[in-house]
């Protein structure tokens, strides 16, 4: 016998019913995962870092981590990122794999619905950090967190206020000064370049960025040749995953042993590149 019309309508019913109580249990379990990853990298950064108050100027000194402490939660430890101004308060982890940390915490937990993982160096970076260029990658998470303030510059104008970084490490803390900010497809693999076969490689790269830059720095920075060693930051565009956004910086201050600054400032750089190229990219925040 065939079913009744009003057989039919439950039936359908139902089959509504299950679809959207699985919608919502993932939903649910989604904004749990975002609340928990969270509250545990806040709580992480009170208990391990000491910063300066609100009222105080930020010292290369005065900015101390518990790296006992992180080791005692993962070996992996190999510095800490901090902005001040944003949420970007972070330990940095290096496995030599890039795919380790796309969802995996610092704690170990791992999430094979929510990417939220840890603020990872590039698996072909040294790690410790004596590359030319040092390449940090992590998610740009819709409630904002994560590498978020670096994707959101695209569309909020927040690089020239946002100009500063700080990398620590155990062995000396560096703070960075922003010099570029890109947009690149994903696609793009010369930008994972580590390290320079010659000098001209590398300033050539760097140069390129700099011509390259959707926003111009606000305040004089060294010349591209100036500066032997540089940072990448490199975020999702949250487009369907067709490209990158990247933040360049160079080392405007240190303590590392390894690492020196990059000196003297370039009494022209700010003024080559004017033109805001965003608005030919249509790329949609997240």
């Amino acid at each position: 016998s065939f079913p009744t019309r009003r057989s039919s309508d439950l039936i359908i019913f139902i089959v509504a019913l299950v679809v959207f109580l699985v919608a919502a249990f993932f939903a649910v379990r989604i904004l749990l995962s975002y609340h928990q990853g969270k509250v545990f990298y806040e709580d992480l950064a009170e208990e391990v870092l000491t910063v300066p108050s609100e009222d105080e100027v930020v010292t290369l000194d005065a900015l101390q981590v518990d790296w006992d402490a992180l080791y005692a939660v993962n070996t992996d430890t190999i510095g800490w990122i901090y902005v001040p101004g944003t949420v970007i308060n972070y330990p940095v982890v290096w496995s030599g794999e890039d795919t380790v940390y796309l969802r995996r915490g610092f704690d170990g937990s791992y999430s094979g619905t929510v990417e939220w993982g840890c603020i990872f160096l590039e698996g072909k970076n040294s790690p410790d950090w004596s590359d030319a260029n040092n390449i940090l990658f992590g998610h740009a998470m819709r409630n904002g967190t994560m590498f978020a303030p670096f994707h959101r510059m695209s569309n909020n104008g927040t690089f020239n206020t946002l100009r500063d970084i700080y990398i620590l490490t155990p062995e000396g803390n560096l703070h960075l000064k922003t010099f570029a900010y890109v947009w690149v497809p994903a696609t793009a693999m010369e930008v994972l370049t580590c390290t320079f076969e010659t000098d001209e490689e590398r300033i050539a790269f760097i140069q390129d960025k700099m011509d390259a830059t959707l926003f111009t720095p606000n305040t004089a920075f060294p010349a591209a040749s100036k500066m032997d060693t540089i940072f990448s930051f490199i975020t999702c565009d949250s487009a369907a995953s067709t490209g990158r956004y990247i933040v360049y910086a160079y080392v405007f201050d240190s303590t590392h042993p390894g690492i020196t600054p990059a000196e003297p400032l370039d009494p022209n750089a700010g003024s080559g590149v004017t033109a805001d190229l965003i608005d030919g990219l249509a790329i949609t925040s997240a």
